[in-house]
């Protein structure tokens, strides 16, 4: 589960978007957190899943994995 404040990556319309994570929940029953897409991040083509990959770590500050 993604904190709050961290980026990921959605399959939207054939391309890979940039959110943020702006709500994370959870209670009895199920868990979940809220998105919001980030504008001015670029999209990427659905071929090329890695290269959000690679941006997402990139803004989270991970370190990339080798090979990816």
């Amino acid at each position: 589960m993604p904190k709050k404040g961290q980026y990921v990556f959605r399959l939207k319309r054939g391309y890979w978007r940039i959110c943020i994570v702006t709500e994370v929940f959870s209670n009895d029953t199920c868990s979940g957190y809220g998105i919001k897409t980030c504008d001015n991040e670029p999209s990427f083509p659905y071929a090329d899943r890695n290269g959000a990959v690679r941006r997402v770590y990139d803004l989270n500050g991970w370190k990339i994995p080798k090979g990816l």
